[in-house]
């Protein structure tokens, strides 16, 4: 009886280790899909808008324009197009060919259509990479003079890379203050600082002129006899 009794506990033991082995691994299973959940899905990365220089206009454009009574140029294409429309719109000045020709060398790409305003704004997003933050300052700078020298370039000057503007930029982006003061500005903003009046008279607000980074630029065109 004894005997009876040891093997029925024998083959139950190994029924249930067997029925243990068999048994679906359901916490190793939920646990790959909690980490499947929470895995980082790659980064979809933005792709700078280039030109397309040679794609003509779409028919849209060209009755848009035409309805604007934009006179549309001999071969003109989308891109020449698109920024005929926007200056047509926008009330924006033309841009001048010194500007343009500044801008490709700084690698902006634009067609010979763009508005001023537009192409400054351009030129601070090109300036606004990592690694060009002395290039922003200076051209800050070179706009802070421009303005005080009545909005025209500064012929003694010439452009940003002066030995006294780069100077300046040094100091602007090496006080914290005043270079994350220069980053708030807007591109755009900087054709104007402080109040002007426009073309058709009215009055405008351009870039603040009460700015740690406006501050410490003035002052050092000030002490440079720059203004």
């Amino acid at each position: 009886m004894e005997l009876i009794l040891a093997l029925v506990a024998i083959a139950a033991l190994g029924y249930f280790v067997l029925a243990r082995a068999r048994r679906p691994k359901v916490r190793a299973t939920v646990t790959t899909k909690v980490e499947e959940a929470v895995r980082p899905r790659p980064r979809k990365t933005k792709v700078p808008q280039v030109l397309s220089s040679t794609n003509p206009p779409t028919e849209r454009q060209l009755a848009f324009a035409t309805d604007l009574g934009i006179e549309i140029p001999s071969g003109a294409t989308k891109d020449d197009l698109s920024d005929l429309i926007s200056v047509n719109q926008s009330g924006d000045n033309s841009s001048d060919a010194p500007l343009r020709e500044f801008a490709r060398r700084q690698g902006v790409e634009c067609t010979e259509h763009i508005g001023q305003s537009a192409l400054f704004a351009r030129i601070w997003h090109r300036f606004s990479a990592a690694g060009r933050e002395e290039d922003l300052a200076a051209w800050f700078v070179f706009q802070v003079l421009r303005s005080k020298r009545g909005g025209r370039v500064p012929g003694d000057v010439g452009d940003f890379s002066h030995k006294f503007i780069r100077e300046i930029a040094q100091g602007l982006i090496q006080d914290e203050q005043c270079a994350k003061s220069v980053r708030r500005y807007e591109g755009d903003r900087l054709l104007h600082f402080g109040s002007y009046k426009d073309a058709d008279g009215s009055e405008e607000i351009g870039a603040s002129t009460g700015t740690y980074a406006y501050k410490f630029a003035l002052n050092g065109l000030q002490e440079r006899g720059l203004v």
